[in-house]
């Protein structure tokens, strides 16, 4: 996903603060993606309002009208 944020960056800077700004938050997300994915373990609670922030930010930024 980063990549395609990086290689059309011209596409997404009219949606997001900073191309820094999304590419962290999707590095946290895949990383706890992959926890669930491969059955590491239960998520702690701080993980688990995390993926929420996170996912609203993002969407948020997409498409501020949804909140």
């Amino acid at each position: 996903m980063n990549r395609i944020i990086i290689n059309a960056w011209d596409y997404f800077q009219e949606k997001f603060k900073s191309q820094t700004w999304i590419i962290e938050r999707i590095d946290s997300l895949y990383t706890i993606r992959n926890r669930v994915a491969h059955n590491s373990g239960f998520l702690s609670e701080d993980e688990l309002k995390s993926v929420e922030t996170y996912c609203r930010e993002i969407v948020k930024q997409l498409d501020p009208s949804i909140f």
